[in-house]
């Protein structure tokens, strides 16, 4: 949408704190923190408006 990648997150503890990461290559050198939210329920949208910058990019959510 708009240059924009829409994801959306299913499942994990209900009030769990988390951090959406991405990369640009796989196996990832480092991964970067895109944000930082809390576990709503059962379905968390999210959106990257940075992906355009980008021509590939790779996610993972991170629970501490």
């Amino acid at each position: 949408t708009n240059g924009a990648v829409d994801l959306t997150l299913t499942g994990g503890w209900l009030g769990q704190s988390c951090r959406l990461q991405a990369a640009t290559n796989l196996p990832p050198t480092n991964w970067v923190d895109l944000l930082t939210f809390t576990n709503q329920g059962s379905v968390t949208p999210i959106q990257d408006v940075g992906a355009s910058n980008y021509s590939q990019r790779f996610y993972r959510v991170e629970m501490p």
